[in-house]
């Protein structure tokens, strides 16, 4: 009772990006064929998730192959020019064909980006590649029960909550967030959340520029999940944990950061008017709130653990739902729009102010899945099937406009990646999903 088709089209698009550095974002020959952390520890949680529906092996190798990549590409010092913290997770790994980031010639830019001296490209721009990191590795341990994967990544997990703590929150304001380092004289990525484009962090009432360090709403909920985690983990005796591992003090430390985390979130996000809610995307760094309107709402749903998510109200919940479902952010039989079209920047044909990501959709529609609002998690599935079907491929993103769907393309000649790793992900999950499959029926 499943989408045979569409499963197995993902699962070679899955083994064919597979690699001794895990997983690339995109195929070889494309644009991002390289190693993102983002991207592969999100594929990664999208591979548990249809795990746990199929019982296939292979998808435990290379989600396992992945924590392992992630875990050897980990920060270990400090470099402003790269972004580098110790424990942070890696944004971009480029070995090789990183010209036209680095090359001053080639790159175009006034600020190339930075080279270490073994000739590689490691750039740590990215605010939510570590909590994600950490979640994979705790949904692994809970999936398989096999806890001897942290015989060799212990220590890179206890790094990467020692940078939460440390390094996450540049302000002190309780968020996690992002910023460039001041006196960063290399190139780098402004916007450090999954939406990295500098379009898509703006006012929708104002002009003025929103004010670093940004704090997007998705990190605050990744980062919630991953401390609950690690203080279950850490602070549980009697599992089958490592000893050397287990640390009853970190674990509570985690465990109250987690809980301040929490109570912010819950004062600052929330969005009421007129008896409705939403959530800012948000909040930039003299506390305004970026109100428009984003996808990444379905992201906070989707990031928990053991049904503990960062919202305290489970109204607030179907609020957000109810949000996401309406004309002007939901395209039946498609999906999700990254931002709605009443925003004063909504642009159907751009990169991510209005064009729609198939992980993403998927992203929402498993959040929506395990909090119980069923239906809506099968529209969104079902019009994912619909737009893989029209692809034939599982596609990077793409647009939705008046006049059907179609492929995205940039007038600087940029076009969306053909073969994408967490939308392969995404495609599989799909076929499992929908009206004929719900809850947590395994396959036969």
């Amino acid at each position: 009772m499943y989408d045979n088709s569409l499963y197995q089209q993902g699962l070679e698009a899955i083994k064919s990006l597979s690699d001794e550095n895990g997983i690339l974002a995109s195929s070889r020959s494309e644009m991002f064929g390289c190693v993102f952390g983002r991207d592969s520890a999100i594929t990664g949680l999208t591979l548990l998730t249809v795990f746990e529906k199929t019982r296939e092996p292979v998808l435990l190798e290379i989600v396992q192959r992945i924590i392992f990549a992630l875990s050897r590409l980990q920060g270990q010092g400090v470099n402003i020019e790269s972004g580098e913290e110790p424990g942070k997770c890696i944004h971009e790994y480029r070995p090789t064909d990183h010209d036209h980031l680095t090359n001053p010639v080639k790159s175009g830019e006034s600020k190339p980006w930075h080279v270490y001296d073994d000739g590689v490209m490691r750039i740590f721009d990215t605010v939510d590649a570590t909590p994600l990191y950490l979640i994979l590795v705790s949904r692994f341990i809970e999936i398989t029960g096999d806890y001897s994967i942290l015989n060799v990544t212990g220590n890179n997990i206890r790094l990467a909550l020692t940078w939460l703590l440390a390094y996450a929150d540049t302000n002190n304001d309780g968020l996690i967030d992002y910023q460039l380092h001041p006196d960063r004289k290399c190139g780098g990525l402004a916007v450090q959340s999954w939406m990295d484009s500098g379009e898509s962090t703006f006012f929708d009432d104002s002009n003025h520029r929103p004010q670093y360090p940004i704090a997007p709403v998705e990190a605050q909920a990744y980062a919630y999940s991953a401390l609950r985690a690690w203080s279950h983990h850490l602070g549980t005796a009697g599992t089958e944990l490592p000893a050397t591992l287990l640390d009853t003090v970190f674990a509570n430390t985690l465990d109250e950061r987690a809980t301040l985390l929490r109570q912010v979130f819950n004062e600052t996000y929330p969005i009421v008017s007129h008896g409705r809610a939403m959530l800012a995307y948000a909040i930039d760094g003299n506390g305004n709130k970026l109100t428009a309107c984003r996808s990444t709402m379905g992201h906070v749903l989707w990031a928990d653990f053991r049904g503990d998510c960062i919202i305290d109200c489970p109204q607030l919940k179907q609020h957000i739902v109810n949000r996401m479902m309406q004309a002007d952010m939901f395209v039946r039989n498609v999906g999700l729009r990254t931002l709605s079209q009443a925003s004063v920047r909504f642009d159907a044909s751009s990169y991510h102010n209005g064009s729609i990501w198939p992980h993403d959709t998927g992203i929402a529609a498993e959040g929506m899945r395990k909090h119980g609002f069923y239906e809506e998690a099968d529209l969104l599935f079902e019009g994912l099937k619909k737009v893989y079907e029209h692809f034939k491929t599982p596609i990077e993103l793409f647009v939705s406009n008046e006049h059907g769907i179609g492929e995205y393309s940039h007038e600087n000649g940029s076009r969306a990646c053909m073969v994408q790793a967490w939308s392969a992900a995404t495609m599989m999950a799909a076929s499992l999903f929908g009206q004929n499959l719900r809850h947590n029926d395994t396959l036969a």
